[in-house]
């Protein structure tokens, strides 16, 4: 009877031998991978998860639509990538700018009414936050648009010598001796021009008016007589230039002029009346109601875009490049 109890206990406690080996054998045939799984890792390139799932590798996915990586990246430089459509410099800025805020105008109002420097110094920060930075939005905004009408004329958002033109007035030649302007005014000039009077494109705001300008305001001598003789010797094309149905359509002549012909041009010359100007500048107007309006940065450039071949001209006559 005992000697069955120690058999029984021997086989239940001591597996065989030959299962043992048998169970080793299993594992170890667990253990190695299957062809099949080998050569899906081969295939895909990645290693087979340690849960027996296998991962795929992610295709590649192309950008900027069917372009190449150069064009992509020339894509980039000149406008956001966004998904795989490319936003251009351009419409980004121009949507970056919704318009003056009624603050500017309301801020030059005061100022007209408390003209003087401890006022102003009082308000300064009123002035950056209402008035200045806003110009500067507009002025980055104006940029890229403004390169398509012409690369050479410069729109630059510097605080000083930028195209933003200070407050302060120069009261040495004036009887008028507040200290500021109650207006906003910005200049895009040729990039060859360092002052007011190289030719350009203008921007300007008041509590009374808001107007767009294009040409050349008070040319020195030499200048002058270069304009003169480019319309001299050009006289149909600037007729049809300045008569053209766009371009009267929105802009007028402005500037000072002679009450008589400059010297060596004869009275009947046909153009004598646009070679009686001193100041050879197309003025148009626009509203308060225009400049708080969202699309405020195309209407401008919109204006740019009609007076070119006049700034054409112009620069011609100047020997600028355009």
């Amino acid at each position: 009877m005992a000697a069955s109890r120690r058999s029984t206990r021997s086989s239940v406690s001591k597996p065989s031998t030959q299962a043992t080996r048998a169970s080793r054998s299993s594992r170890s045939v667990a253990k190695k991978r299957p062809a099949s799984t080998k050569a899906a890792r081969s295939k895909n390139g990645a290693a087979e998860p340690k849960n027996g799932t296998t991962k795929r590798k992610r295709p590649a996915v192309k950008k900027v639509g069917a372009k190449t990586a150069p064009q992509a990246s020339k894509a980039a430089a000149n406008g956001a990538v966004k998904g795989n459509r490319v936003v251009s410099a351009a419409a980004k800025s121009t949507r970056s700018f919704g318009g003056f805020s009624p603050n500017a105008v309301a801020f030059l109002v005061e100022l007209k009414h408390n003209n003087d420097r401890d006022w102003f110094k009082a308000n300064q920060d009123r002035y950056e936050a209402e008035v200045r930075e806003p110009t500067l939005s507009f002025i980055r905004a104006v940029a890229p648009l403004l390169r398509k009408i012409s690369p050479h004329m410069l729109a630059s958002d510097k605080r000083v010598g930028g195209s933003m033109m200070r407050p302060q007035r120069d009261t040495r030649f004036s009887k008028d001796g507040t200290p500021y302007k109650t207006n906003v005014g910005v200049h895009f000039r040729n990039e060859a021009g360092k002052d007011v009077h190289a030719p350009g494109y203008y921007f300007h705001f008041d509590p009374e008016s808001v107007f767009i300008g294009a040409g050349i305001w008070h040319p020195d001598a030499p200048a002058l007589q270069k304009i003169r003789k480019h319309i001299n010797d050009n006289a149909k094309q600037w007729s049809n230039v300045l008569g053209a149905k766009p371009f009267t359509g929105t802009f007028e002549p402005g500037g000072t002029t002679l009450s008589r012909p400059p010297k060596g041009y004869d009275a009947t010359h046909p153009m004598i009346e646009v070679l009686k100007r001193k100041d050879h500048i197309a003025v148009a107007n626009l509203t308060h109601a225009q400049l708080h309006r969202s699309n405020i940065v195309d209407e401008v450039c919109k204006h740019f875009a009609t007076a070119r071949p006049f700034m054409k001209l112009l620069h011609d006559a100047l020997g600028l490049a355009f």
